[in-house]
């Protein structure tokens, strides 16, 4: 099957071209669909070059490959007008990594006049902690023989003498904020009836997964904080955690990035490398 001259690297012209094709081997959409199990949806959003409302990359790439087995054409070749097509839609959609630039330290040199006082600080602390802590132990072995020789050296015959230190209270450590803030997130995402959406999400420990929802979908997640969510369709998606909410999380077809933690939900700029 022959193609149009020229490449199609733009979402626009890749999904004319899509459509080109399967109209060229005398294809429906329905035809597709019932070979690919494709939804009609994510077909219809490619041959219109809305991109905005495909899953990840690597989804809707594999997507693309099995509609070139159907058709009959190229794999390697649509695939390749697919990876031109997904470029520049992430540079027009402000989802593309944004690239880092190593930052050259220059060496830097001792500065006694600096170091020498904050050495002598360091040890004129210690020294004061060491005798605070020494006159501290000194009270406290005090106080004991205070409560020993406060206690009756005579007892009823048979009745042990209590310890002197069965009257202090026992001490129950509290949760270290650390442990606090370990708990994991119970919330979930949700999407109304009509529309798609994927996620990606990244919980505190560094584990990654992504999903695509349906219209009606309620995905329910307890992750460790702080989870990091991206939306490939941020008006589509509505967060609940709790009783709170957030939708209108951004405009239809945005891919918008988020932190969720016990503090409620922030949105994160695209670009800065927290996505």
């Amino acid at each position: 099957m022959a193609a149009s001259s020229g490449s199609p690297n733009h979402p626009e012209t890749f999904g004319e071209e899509l459509r080109r094709l399967r109209e060229s081997a005398g294809l429906s959409l329905d035809d597709i669909a019932a070979e690919t199990k494709i939804s009609k949806r994510i077909l219809h959003a490619m041959e219109d070059g809305k991109f905005q409302y495909l899953p990840e990359r690597i989804f809707s790439r594999n997507f693309v490959l099995q509609y070139a087995r159907t058709i009959g054409f190229d794999e390697q070749r649509l695939g390749h007008w697919f990876d031109e097509a997904w470029a520049r839609f992430e540079l027009r959609s402000g989802s593309h990594p944004a690239l880092r630039v190593a930052e050259t330290v220059a060496p830097r040199t001792i500065r006694w006049n600096v170091v020498v006082p904050a050495v002598l600080a360091l040890l004129l602390l210690a020294i004061v902690a060491y005798l605070i802590g020494r006159t501290l132990s000194r009270s406290r072995s005090e106080l004991e023989a205070v409560t020993i020789a406060a206690t009756p050296t005579a007892s009823p015959t048979g009745v042990p003498r209590p310890s002197p230190t069965a009257f202090l209270p026992t001490l129950v450590p509290e949760d270290s904020v650390e442990e606090a803030e370990s708990r994991n997130l119970r919330f979930a995402v949700r999407i109304p009836e009509g529309a798609e959406c994927w996620i990606r999400y990244r919980d505190g420990q560094g584990r990654s997964e992504q999903k695509l929802l349906f219209g009606g979908e309620r995905l329910e997640l307890t992750l460790p904080p702080p989870v990091r969510l991206t939306v490939g369709n941020a008006g589509a998606a509505i967060v609940e955690m709790g009783n709170r909410s957030w939708d209108r999380l951004g405009l239809q077809g945005r891919v918008a990035h988020f932190e969720l933690t016990r503090e409620g939900l922030r949105e994160i700029r695209a670009g800065n490398g927290n996505d």
